[in-house]
């Protein structure tokens, strides 16, 4: 055997040691049923409505699901976009009834398969947009 043979099958053998190990891991994750946070915004929402949000607060998805526990929020102004015939002008207007809302969720996850889900099942991708509303009732 060569050298470069050795090499490689050295790394074969790592490789294969690394997909085992991630095999095993897989079946205990550190995030099954522990509370993991997720971050949220909302753009251009009643302020009224942004700031009824309270801590502790359940959201619920548009199709009626639990999706996480309100842990932090806050607001700031919506920037706002005029387009003119010679400019377009960017900036925030006083007293805005609309206002953005940063959220800190707390949701329970599993990755069992690999994928993060919440506990309903769904996945929750990094990106991925949900309509959220507070469950005030």
């Amino acid at each position: 055997m060569r050298a470069t043979d050795l090499v490689l099958l050295a790394l074969l053998l790592l490789s294969a040691a690394g997909i085992a190990l991630r095999a095993v891991r897989g079946r205990t994750t550190a995030t099954e049923g522990t509370p993991t946070e997720v971050y949220a915004v909302w753009r251009a929402i009643d302020r009224r409505s942004a700031e009824c949000l309270t801590r502790g607060e359940v959201l619920r998805t548009a199709a009626g699901a639990e999706f996480g526990e309100v842990v932090a929020s806050r607001t700031a102004d919506t920037m706002r976009v005029l387009q003119t015939d010679s400019a377009t002008l960017t900036g925030t207007v006083r007293n805005d009834p609309l206002c953005d809302v940063y959220l800190t969720i707390r949701v329970h996850l599993t990755d069992a398969d690999g994928v993060a889900r919440r506990e309903n099942g769904q996945p929750l991708t990094a990106g991925a947009s949900y309509e959220l509303f507070g469950d005030r009732t």
